[in-house]
C-alpha cells in the first residue's frame, strides 16, 4: 500500500468574501483564513488543484478528507453553526468531518480534523480533479454572528500501485521497477 496526502493549492472562488483566502492552501502554516457568517447563511471557499498523479490501474484503497479548522462562536451557542470541508462530486454531496468549538479567535485553536469519504473514489476522479472542494461554514439557527478559522485542508489516499510488469521487482515507494 502507498499513501500520498496532498493539500489544495489554488484559491477556485472566494464570492463569498473569506479574509486571506490564500491561508487555507497548502500544508500547515499557523495562518488562517477566516469568515463571520450571522444567522440562516451559509458561507463558501472553493479551492483545488492538488496535483494527485496516481499510477493508472492503481486500486484506492481509502479516501480521508480533513483540515486544520475551528469555529468560534463568541458568546453565541457553537451548536448554531457548523464548520465543514464539503466535497462535491457528481451527484454526491459530502461533509465528512466537523471543525471543533473555540471560544476565542485565535488562529492558535485550529485542531486537525478528519474523516474517511464515502465516495467511490478512482484513480481518474482524483488525477483529473472532477471534484470540488469547499470550506463552508453554515450558520442555521438564530445567534449572531459566527466565525471560521481554517489554516488548510487536505485529501489523503490510500492505493495499492499495479503489479509491475513480469519480471520485474516493485522498488521502495511501489512507483518504479527494476529488473
Amino acid at each position: 500500500m502507498t499513501e500520498v496526502t496532498k493539500y489544495p493549492t489554488e484559491v477556485l472562488d472566494n464570492t463569498d468574501g473569506w479574509s486571506d483566502p490564500t491561508y487555507g492552501l497548502n500544508a500547515h502554516d499557523g495562518l488562517c483564513t477566516t469568515k463571520n457568517v450571522s444567522s440562516g447563511n451559509s458561507k463558501k471557499l472553493k479551492v483545488g488543484t492538488f496535483g494527485f498523479a496516481i499510477p493508472a490501474g492503481s486500486t484506492i484503497s481509502k479516501v480521508y478528507v480533513g483540515f486544520h479548522a475551528f469555529r468560534n462562536a463568541g458568546v453565541y451557542p457553537c451548536g448554531n453553526a457548523s464548520l465543514r470541508p464539503k466535497i462535491v462530486w457528481t451527484n454526491w454531496i459530502e461533509y465528512p468531518v466537523e471543525a471543533p468549538c473555540a471560544s476565542s479567535g485565535n488562529c492558535d485553536n485550529a485542531i486537525d480534523r478528519e474523516a474517511e469519504s464515502v465516495i467511490p473514489w478512482t484513480v481518474d476522479i482524483l488525477n483529473n480533479e472532477t471534484f470540488d472542494f469547499y470550506f463552508e461554514l453554515i450558520v442555521a439557527a438564530a445567534g449572531g454572528v459566527h466565525g471560521a478559522y481554517v489554516d488548510d485542508g487536505w485529501i489523503r489516499v490510500v492505493y495499492t500501485p499495479p503489479a509491475p510488469p513480469a519480471g520485474r521487482k516493485r522498488l521502495g515507494d511501489g512507483l518504479a521497477w527494476r529488473r
